[in-house]
């Protein structure tokens, strides 16, 4: 592996620990609260496409 590719990997790797650091309070709602609040719920799709 080139130091250019492990770079571009360290890179993503950041922004998926980043993401699912984001997420940890997603897992304290309810189903009910999760569905309920639009806001969330795009949010968290966002970050997960991003993985």
């Amino acid at each position: 592996m080139s130091p250019v590719e492990e770079g571009i990997i360290r890179k993503k790797l950041a922004v998926m620990i980043e993401n699912l650091k984001a997420l940890e309070p997603i897992k304290e709602m309810t189903r009910d609260e999760y569905i309920q609040d639009l806001y969330k719920r795009k949010a968290t799709e966002r970050l997960l496409q991003e993985l």
